[in-house]
């Protein structure tokens, strides 16, 4: 009888110990950062989106990475609302609330119909916007100009990738694990530097935070669902590629093999000391190049 209570009091005091920790690793995780400006929201079909408008002049709508909220471009967002664009932050799908995470048959076209729902609130009819997808949002911003190329004006890729799988399965599995905030800061920053950034680039505390699992998942089954070949193309409008050279996740091969098919439409800007992650790593790069293609 004593051996049995002294079980289950080690137990109970392993379910204490472990939640304790589950929740400092939560609370270390740090809060995620507002993105810029007004902050709407509109309603498609049953899901709530969430997004932000800031600035004045030719609008441009921008799409962050899986899971990532729509605030990873704060810095960008600041430089074009400084050089007279404005800007619409997108936030995805189950970020601030929890819904239009469950259809299994959820393909990238539905996503892009979610930047329809947003685009058409802030635009007049004939307005054509310029579009800025980082990392998985360049797959979205694609698929959107591949269904609706006459509201595009400009197409903007960070991070293309889509068109040559990963051959690093360390980064792949560092990837995934960036998502598990509920393990250990020190070992979750190891794995968010080695998938998402160049060997010589800090992890900044934005990047620690903000990333949202279930969001996640959900854009994973909508990339199995879905055949690039439908949206490759990214529909008609002048293109720019940036890409960092350091890449373990969207290899540069993905930005070669995307500019030799579209030829002279695609503009590529390869970046040393750039990663994945790309916008935190430099930032003075990517404002100037999208600057540059645009005025």
């Amino acid at each position: 009888m004593l051996i049995l209570k002294r079980t289950i009091i080690a137990v109970l005091l392993l379910v204490v110990t472990l939640f304790f920790f589950f929740f400092i690793n939560i609370i270390s995780a740090g809060k995620v950062r507002e993105a810029i400006g007004q902050e709407k929201i509109v309603r498609h079909g049953e899901v709530e989106l969430h997004y932000n408008v800031s600035g004045n002049g030719r609008k441009i709508v921008l799409i962050a990475s899986a899971g990532r909220p729509a605030s990873d471009f704060n810095e960008l967002v600041e430089t074009l609302n400084s050089s007279n664009f404005s800007t619409i932050s997108f936030e995805h799908r189950g970020i601030k609330n929890n819904q239009g995470l469950n259809d299994k048959n959820i393909n990238i076209f539905d996503l892009a119909e979610d930047i329809k729902a947003v685009i058409e609130n802030e635009t007049a009819e004939n307005e054509r916007v310029i579009l800025i997808g980082h990392a998985f949002g360049n797959r979205v911003v694609r698929a959107y100009a591949s269904l609706y190329d006459d509201k595009v004006s400009n197409l903007i890729l960070i991070q293309s990738g889509g068109q040559a799988p990963p051959q690093d399965q360390k980064a792949v599995k560092a990837l995934t694990s960036s998502f598990s905030i509920y393990l250990p800061k020190f070992w979750r920053v190891k794995k968010i530097k080695y998938a998402f950034f160049s060997d010589s680039n800090d992890v900044p505390r934005h990047w620690i935070s903000g990333w949202y699992g279930f969001t996640g998942l959900m854009q994973g089954r909508a990339l199995k669902n879905t055949n690039i070949e439908r949206y490759i193309a990214g529909g008609s409008s002048p293109m720019l590629i940036i890409h960092g050279k350091n890449d373990r996740i969207a290899t540069t091969e993905n930005a070669i093999l995307l500019k030799e098919k579209l030829q002279d439409r695609v503009k590529l800007v390869l970046v040393d000391n750039m990663g994945h992650a790309a916008l935190p790593e430099n930032p003075k790069i990517i404002s100037e190049s999208i600057l540059n293609f645009l005025n």
